[in-house]
């Protein structure tokens, strides 16, 4: 099962998420392309932060919820994962800080 919530948690962030986190960081990058700093909320689109309140709600729901923790377990490993993975384009956008103004 955690193969299984490892390979899931890898597709979602590499075909699904990342291209999120690249597109995110274009779109910080064109909000302020003069700018040493920009708000630390610019990094999501102002729609996505309503699908992250949805998924925040639906995760406390679950978790109080009869599913098994072995269940949730998975779940959570693959939901972390994914992120983690997509996560590698925000550090590599910040390790070229020249370019890309995430800091």
């Amino acid at each position: 099962m955690i193969v299984l919530a490892l390979a899931i948690g890898f597709l979602k962030g590499h075909f699904l998420l990342s291209r999120m986190a690249r597109r995110n960081i274009e779109r910080i990058i064109g909000l302020s392309p003069h700018k040493e700093k920009i708000c630390l909320f610019a990094f999501q689109a102002i729609q996505a932060y309503l699908v992250i309140l949805g998924m925040m709600a639906i995760g406390i729901l679950v978790r109080h919820s009869s599913v098994a923790r072995e269940v949730l377990a998975v779940v959570y490993l693959a939901i972390g994962s994914g992120l983690m993975y997509a996560s590698i384009p925000y550090w590599t956008a910040k390790s070229t800080q020249s370019r890309h103004p995430l800091r």
